[in-house]
């Protein structure tokens, strides 16, 4: 501001304030992170996927989560989320479609997850936060990414970005098969020790029976 008086006198320019002008037009949302981001489970483990979008959060139409070891809806554990109907969806085993839709807190399931519980919260007023407990199938055994996408009312994207990663393991059962073809005098590793592959210490698969015969470590697991 600046002020001058009858005599021609000012004050000359003085800073009072700011004043910011945003960014015209719509802006695109954010896939900003899932927590927790890394970790190893069958679960059932609670995931907790943040979106942002400048616009507030209520401009949010559709959000996504793909966990996969490749960026593809077969044989993945993808979901979207619509804010305003408060509906989910989970994709088929093939990835070629849709199971739902489904009430979010409802259960779906595909040959590699369970999605058993769910609710979201707004944050700041821009952030959206979709809870969901997850549980994984031991046939989607291995390290998974965790993928991420948001796409707000007026169709802008995020495009899909990796936020984290998760490592589903195998059941004991399926361990031990894998010790199965090893030759006697080696040993197969197998939480939570090594088992020494002798003719008197020998892996016997019988049906639903898996039994490890022979000194301290037999075990039974059916």
């Amino acid at each position: 501001l600046i002020a001058y008086n009858n005599e021609g006198l000012n004050s000359t320019w003085q800073q009072m304030g700011t004043w910011t002008v945003p960014a015209g037009g719509n802006q695109p949302p954010q896939a900003v992170s899932v927590a927790p981001s890394s970790g190893t489970g069958l679960g059932p483990q609670t995931f907790s996927f943040t979106y942002s979008d400048p616009n507030g959060y209520g401009d949010l139409s559709s959000v996504y989560g793909r966990i996969n070891a490749t960026q593809s809806d077969s044989g993945a554990c993808s979901f979207r989320y619509d804010r305003a109907t408060n509906y989910i969806y989970l994709y088929n085993d093939t990835g070629t479609g849709w199971l739902g839709p489904y009430l979010l807190g409802s259960q779906v399931s595909n040959s590699q997850c369970r999605i058993s519980a769910g609710n979201t919260s707004g944050t700041g007023g821009n952030n959206l936060v979709l809870n969901l407990t997850i549980e994984f199938f031991s046939a989607f055994t291995g390290t998974k990414n965790t993928y991420m996408r948001a796409i707000d009312s007026a169709g802008a994207d995020s495009y899909w970005q990796t936020k984290g990663t998760w490592t589903v393991p195998a059941t004991t059962l399926q361990a031990l098969n894998s010790c199965i073809g090893n030759p006697v005098n080696t040993t197969c590793v197998l939480a939570p020790g090594t088992y020494p592959v002798t003719e008197a210490n020998r892996i016997v698969i019988n049906r639903s029976n898996v039994v490890v015969r022979g000194g301290t470590t037999g075990m039974n697991d059916t």
